[in-house]
């Protein structure tokens, strides 16, 4: 689904130690990427897996946390701050490193977007479900594949809030709040959570989860 501009010799079209790759078709866009004497469709492929427009499903993790200090259990959710979805809300999550755990990475992501860690954190041993999040972007590219397409795992995890320390925005998430189940679902049918249909799903999957004790009871 991509196609040099330059020849393989990578010749007059490329400019600066870039060269310049055509997405889909002929009426695809044109990205710029890195590239070198030694590059090949090899590194092309790997630099625009990292962007949109992939050739496969990319992995990503999220995090169902919740707190029970209020009259309620309430769930954290954090705005985005990039694409997809820039300035929407959804669970606090990210892309999957190569290598790294699913339990790793998404602790990474919440220490990343919200400043939590082991210390106010208890995490289920696996994650409780998977959901998938595919976007068509504006510009329609090849056979009209999406421009992002993450297969995510949902982790859960209770939050002791005190003292220790508290959730603050950080890296690419803009904002961060605590919302009831009610309140979630008031948000996500008024003002369009990100995904706001699996964001709810997911959290109630959680709340059945931890009423049949399948999720052990929060920490004392």
């Amino acid at each position: 689904m991509w196609r040099p501009l330059c020849p393989a010799t990578l010749g007059s079209r490329c400019r600066g130690g870039r060269v310049q790759v055509r997405l889909g078709g002929r009426a695809g866009p044109i990205l710029e990427v890195p590239t070198d004497e030694r590059a090949g469709p090899i590194a092309w492929r790997r630099f625009l897996a990292s962007h949109a427009y992939p050739s496969t499903p990319r992995a990503a993790v999220a995090a169902v946390v919740c707190r029970t200090d209020g009259l309620e259990r309430r769930y954290l959710l954090a705005q985005r701050g990039k694409a997809p979805r820039a300035g929407s809300w959804s669970l606090p999550g990210g892309s999957l490193e190569l290598g790294e755990a699913v339990l790793v990475g998404v602790a990474r992501e919440v220490e990343e977007e919200c400043g939590l860690t082991a210390a106010t954190l208890r995490w289920h041993p696996t994650p409780i479900t998977a959901t998938d999040a595919i976007f068509f972007g504006e510009v329609e590219i090849g056979d009209g594949d999406p421009e992002f397409h993450y297969l995510i795992a949902q982790c859960f995890a209770w939050h002791a809030p005190g003292p220790l320390e508290e959730a603050v925005a950080g890296d690419d998430a803009l904002d961060l709040q605590w919302l009831s189940v009610p309140e979630l679902a008031r948000r996500a049918s008024v003002e369009g959570l990100l995904s706001g249909g699996d964001v709810l799903e997911v959290v109630r999957i959680a709340e059945s989860l931890i009423e049949c004790g399948i999720i052990a009871p929060e920490p004392s």
